[in-house]
């Protein structure tokens, strides 16, 4: 398996899924603080899940993954893509 090569910084999106939208841009204002641009994606046929994308610029690796691993943990969101 191939390691990604990129070249920093660059544009980068995450998209995430969880049940309640609100609760999850929150999570990304207090993840990102600035410089992010966020695009409702879907919503289930039921209504109970929602993606959003995520575009931001990342300055390192270690940023990327900083920023995926902060998403991730957070109790709101369900699934970081």
């Amino acid at each position: 398996m191939q390691k990604l090569q990129l070249e920093y910084p660059c544009k980068w999106s995450y998209k995430i899924i969880g049940s309640d939208k609100q609760k999850m841009e929150e999570a990304v204002f207090e993840i990102l603080e600035s410089n992010y641009e966020l695009i409702p994606s879907r919503a289930s046929l039921t209504g109970k899940y929602y993606s959003i994308e995520i575009n931001t610029e990342v300055k390192s690796e270690e940023e990327r993954y900083r920023i995926f691993f902060k998403l991730k943990d957070c109790e709101h969101i369900r699934f970081v893509l």
